[in-house]
């Protein structure tokens, strides 16, 4: 049901503004998300997730699965894999350069903690 309530919102706030929603979407900001994927051994991942958390203390906007790590208009999300031994690094960015710039960074920053 909320779904479809918020599609009724929606086509009511089109209508009220007079524009398709095709121009709402032009309107929207482009981003760009890469990812990629880091070994790290089960005894490591934990030592790897604290040294982050203390790293990035003043930048982590939410800690509920990984650490997420606020840069302003860009963020890297660093998420431990429940069932294999590895990282998961998500980096967005507005341009698709950035965000693999931003990827390779902490991918590479995940790969040293461990050591």
């Amino acid at each position: 049901m909320d779904g479809l309530y918020a599609t009724g919102k929606l086509h009511e706030m089109l209508q009220r503004h007079r524009v398709g929603l095709s121009e709402v979407v032009a309107d929207l900001p482009e981003y760009h998300v890469a990812s990629t994927k880091v070994p790290c051994s089960w005894d490591d991942k934990g030592k790897v997730m604290r040294l982050l958390s203390q790293q990035f203390d003043d930048r982590r906007t939410k800690q509920i699965d990984g650490v997420k790590i606020d840069l302003g208009e860009e963020w890297v999300l660093v998420l431990p894999d429940v069932d294999r031994p590895i990282f998961h690094i998500l980096a967005e960015s507005d341009s698709g350069e950035g965000a693999r710039v931003l990827m390779d960074k902490y991918a590479a920053l995940v790969s040293s903690l461990q050591r």
